[in-house]
């Protein structure tokens, strides 16, 4: 089980999430990082029916706008994916 720092407290409301990488490392400036993250938020809105409604991918963070039930959930388990799938990419590279 994923554990989420994230507290959501209404979930009719939108809310701001933003995950970083550690050392702030510009990982995301890679293309096929970048496109694991894309992938998991198509996951997140298609699969989990979490509404994304704004997000911006900067080098080494991101920012979401996401709005859904069970978010704090859902955003453990985003963030967690996309970890193993960028240290397990970059283990075979």
């Amino acid at each position: 089980m994923t554990r989420s720092r994230y507290k959501i407290y209404e979930e009719e409301y939108p809310y701001f999430i933003t995950s970083s990488i550690h050392c702030g490392l510009p990982l995301f400036g890679i293309p096929w990082i970048t496109r694991v993250v894309y992938g998991a938020m198509q996951f997140l809105r298609n699969q989990r029916e979490v509404k994304i409604i704004a997000y911006v991918i900067m080098e080494d963070h991101l920012h979401l706008i996401v709005q859904g039930r069970d978010l704090s959930t859902k955003a453990g388990h985003f963030k967690s994916y996309i970890a193993r799938e960028t240290i397990d990419g970059l283990k075979k590279a």
